[in-house]
């Protein structure tokens, strides 16, 4: 167990009180987060499962779809209103709008706009939702065999030195 005691007074100290056991590669296969980050670049949440992770996949694959469902919904809307704004807007009178047929040219205009700006937005979603899959896989298995038990502990209390200065001392145990 390290102790680790940190003081701040008008200047910073750095007091180390044990020393810091570092293993040696003993042969034992390690977790890669390069790995972790492949797996899920290929199939989202492949990540997760290699990191033991598996309750954060449904809330990929959940996120994944939602924004899916509102970039096909939106697409298929964008699509009627600028159909039925090309018809409103053509010089034939044998044509008008289909889907929408008592909806103004300038209705029309702006709903399209908004169907185009909230698809755009759920594919921004969803590479968001794809990029963060991916980081997260990555910083989890970083973190994998990071031991984290009941010897870890913070303190933070006053501090008052030999020369009067006062100040705060946080002390980690691990």
């Amino acid at each position: 167990m390290a102790n680790y005691s940190f003081s701040y007074t008008p200047g910073i100290n750095f007091h180390r009180t044990s020393a810091f056991n570092s293993k040696k590669d003993s042969g034992v296969k390690k977790h890669s987060p390069t790995k972790a980050a492949i797996f899920s670049a290929v199939i989202p949440g492949a990540g997760q499962i290699y990191n033991k992770k598996y309750w954060k996949v449904p809330i990929i694959y959940g996120l994944m779809g939602t924004a899916t469902y509102f970039m096909v919904v939106n697409r298929e809307l964008l699509k009627d209103y600028k159909e039925d704004l090309n018809y409103a807007t053509d010089t034939s009178s044998l044509t008008v709008p289909i889907n929408f047929p008592n909806t103004s040219t300038e209705n029309l205009a702006a709903n399209r706009d908004f169907r185009k700006q909230n698809r755009d937005y759920a594919i921004i979603a969803m590479g968001l939702v794809y990029a963060l899959n991916i980081i997260d896989a990555t910083v989890d298995a970083h973190l994998f065999e990071f031991n984290v038990n009941q010897k870890l502990s913070g303190k933070i209390e006053p501090q008052i030195n030999p020369y009067g200065f006062k100040g705060a001392r946080l002390t980690l145990r691990f």
